[in-house]
């Protein structure tokens, strides 16, 4: 069997890079919140390799895609097929051939309406994605957070993105993906609680081609459009991002390295600007070669900062 990774990470500084001021004179703020943008990082690359796994795991399944061939194992964990009901539980017991994080728990997949005939690779299949105490851990840095909650993913093309991207397939998938009041528990007890609206797109031309995967916010929350994620950070403070550029990873820097891409991070009073792609300097990468990283453009004491970060691993 073949190995289906189509891991994408934002990297996003949600939850900011800094501790801004709240744009009152009166008040000072110098501490440096970096932690927090870590642990965003992490979730959000967790989040989107595990929500990758339910949908590769409905597409190699014949009963619940809709096509011939049979189910392939996913990298690093155990699934177990309900083939009457339509239901995939995905169990992680630690390994994770990436090397990146392991993961510890369940997710249970449901293709909804399959009884009714829906299948995973016609457009608007709809798969209930729900994480049960998903433990993920940082193997470089050793962080760890649990995730619990649901996402609803929707295949707005028809098509299985998994095809497209291992090159066996051209053409282009979009997958919708919905939830609301999912929750993050890091280690210290901090929890965050997140809702998502955001359209990722699978792009490819065959085996020899660039194939890539785009992320793009499509919903409007206290007047700002294009939000893609919005909630409450550890602090208790009421965010949302808003993707100014939708996030661009391809297949030849690597699917956790967006080569492109924008957005402004909204807390209380204060704002944060992300531009991914750059290069150790923070200026725009040499055609022909991956980003070093992101760089952050935030305001504090009344003084705009610039700061460049490197991807996580």
């Amino acid at each position: 069997m073949k190995k289906i990774i189509l891991g994408f990470t934002l990297c996003f500084a949600i939850g900011t890079v800094i501790t801004l001021n709240s744009c009152k004179k009166e008040t000072t703020s110098t501490t440096n919140d970096s932690t927090s943008a870590a642990d965003a990082s992490n979730t959000s690359t967790a989040m989107n390799a595990t929500n990758d796994d339910a949908a590769n795991a409905a597409g190699t399944n014949a009963s619940m895609s809709g096509k011939t061939s049979g189910f392939e194992l996913l990298c690093g964990a155990l699934s177990t097929v309900d083939s009457v009901n339509g239901i995939i539980t995905i169990t992680y017991s630690g390994a994770e051939c990436t090397g990146i994080v392991k993961r510890l728990g369940t997710v249970t997949v449901t293709l909804l309406n399959y009884a009714q005939g829906a299948r995973w690779k016609n457009a608007g299949a709809t798969l209930q994605v729900a994480y049960n105490n998903l433990v993920v851990t940082n193997i470089l840095s050793g962080a760890s957070y649990t995730l619990n909650g649901t996402h609803y993913i929707t295949n707005v093309t028809g098509g299985l993105a998994y095809q497209v991207m291992n090159g066996s397939m051209s053409g282009t998938v979009a997958h919708k993906h919905v939830a609301d009041n999912f929750t993050i528990t890091f280690a210290n007890g901090q929890q965050r609680t997140w809702s998502v609206r955001s359209t990722r797109t699978f792009t490819g031309s065959g085996l020899l081609s660039v194939r890539t995967i785009t992320l793009a916010g499509d919903t409007t929350v206290n007047g700002e459009t294009n939000v893609e994620v919005w909630g409450t950070n550890s602090n208790g403070e009421v965010f949302a991002s808003s993707l100014i550029a939708p996030i661009v990873t391809n297949n030849v820097c690597g699917y956790y390295h967006p080569v492109s891409g924008e957005y402004t991070h909204f807390i209380a009073n204060r704002s944060v600007d992300v531009l991914f792609g750059v290069n150790g300097t923070g200026g725009a990468v040499t055609i022909g070669n991956c980003a070093f990283g992101y760089k952050v453009t935030y305001t504090l004491n009344g003084t705009s900062k610039t700061i460049v970060l490197s991807y996580w691993f």
